[in-house]
């Protein structure tokens, strides 16, 4: 398979790609995908205020992070928002680096926290908030929202 020395993978060679073969790029859990769809983003103006000004926080820094538990209908047990304060990183293009390595470790981290909730039945609105003026690594970031999601594990898991 042609695909099989290729870094970036089609819709088309991922379908082809048969278990336990040597070709297989991801340990892909069965029935897991690693994606962010707009069903998993937070939105509007009085859930965002809510999340704010009722919801519980905790900061692993650079992050901080903003849960409360809500009841809504939707297939995904977390709604989430990223943000990056325009007082800490003043350029555009630095806040969306910021957003972006955010999200894309959250993508890859969540099925722990998606497992938890699912099974305690409960649903979660999380707020995740860049705050220095650096941009750090990709892997310092994952790291960090590694540690943010195995605290929620814990704390959902004991109830």
């Amino acid at each position: 398979m042609a695909a099989k020395n290729s870094v970036f993978l089609t819709k088309r060679a991922l379908n082809n790609i048969t278990p336990g073969s040597n070709s297989e790029p991801l340990k892909v859990i069965e029935g897991q995908r690693f994606t962010f769809k707009k069903e998993e983003r937070l939105s509007g103006k009085k859930v965002i205020d809510s999340l704010f000004s009722e919801g519980k926080s905790f900061t692993v820094f650079p992050i901080r992070v903003f849960y409360i538990e809500r009841n809504f209908i939707s297939n995904f047990p977390v709604r989430t928002l990223i943000g990056a304060a325009r007082t800490r990183l003043p350029k555009a293009v630095d806040r969306n680096k910021a957003k972006r390595l955010i999200r894309e470790a959250f993508r890859r981290n969540k099925h722990a926290l998606y497992s938890v909730l699912k099974k305690k039945n409960k649903n979660l609105h999380l707020g995740f908030i860049y705050q220095t003026d650096k941009i750090i690594s990709y892997n310092q970031v994952e790291a960090k929202i590694i540690v943010t999601l195995n605290r929620l594990v814990t704390l959902y898991a004991g109830d």
